[in-house]
């Protein structure tokens, strides 16, 4: 199992719309709005490193996120 904590920026005024999407995932453990540099922080979850990868960028193709800081929970 892989787990990341992702620090996400959205576009402006897109916050609440992001963190509904982000909430919906599957691979969305648990993810909240927060203040400063960044608008949400995402617990992810997945099977591998590979499908990892594969989940925070597809969470960047919604149109909502431009960026992301993944840090990766080392086991």
């Amino acid at each position: 199992m892989a787990k990341a904590f992702v620090l996400i920026n959205t576009e402006i005024k897109k916050e609440e719309e992001a963190l509904k999407y982000l909430q919906g995932l599957p691979y969305v453990k648990e993810a909240y709005p927060v203040y400063g540099v960044y608008d949400i922080v995402a617990e992810v979850e997945a099977a591998s490193e590979e499908k990892l990868k594969e989940h925070v960028l597809d969470m960047r193709e919604s149109g909502k996120i431009y960026c992301t800081n993944t840090l990766r929970v080392i086991e």
